[in-house]
């Protein structure tokens, strides 16, 4: 695939404006998944002292993650939830989202914290399968993704 077709796919994926249900589907399955996500935190220590955010501060240099943190679901979704449909079946559904955490796990970091984000990935991407599943619509997925990111970005900065 070129990459004059995966900007086709994306600009494609998000061309129309979503239905009302789509919309808030997306926003419920995203506050479900920063649930989820506060849920295993408390619940793991281990865990979430892995993956405590880092305190951000109002830089200059702090663009970088906020724009890649609400970038990324733009991309991400076509690209993992892309060719899912209604018909998916789960088994599909289920190696959709351990891929999607396996990605993360090649971000930069300790071994440890490389499986805490797979761990925490794969469940972010059985949400984002789900409501791609439900509406048939990458905005649904994509929502829940932003809130996910923007949740994240918003907790590093309340820490600075």
């Amino acid at each position: 695939m070129s990459l004059s077709d995966i900007q086709k796919k994306v600009c494609d994926s998000y061309s129309h404006i979503p239905a009302y249900k789509t919309i808030m589907l997306g926003l419920s399955i995203g506050v479900a998944r920063v649930a989820t996500s506060r849920l295993c935190l408390n619940s793991l220590p281990w865990l979430n002292k892995l993956l405590k955010p880092a305190p951000l501060k109002l830089t200059p240099s702090i663009l970088i993650p906020i724009a890649t943190g609400l970038a990324a679901p733009f991309l991400e979704e076509p690209l993992f939830r892309g060719q899912l449909s209604k018909k998916s079946k789960y088994q599909v559904l289920l190696a959709n989202a351990v891929v999607f955490g396996a990605m993360h796990g090649f971000i930069k970091g300790s071994p440890e914290l490389r499986i805490a984000r797979v761990f925490m990935s794969t469940i972010g991407g059985l949400y984002y399968c789900a409501a791609q599943s439900i509406t048939g619509d990458l905005w649904a997925p994509t929502i829940a993704h932003l809130m996910n990111n923007a949740f994240s970005l918003a907790e590093g900065l309340t820490r600075s």
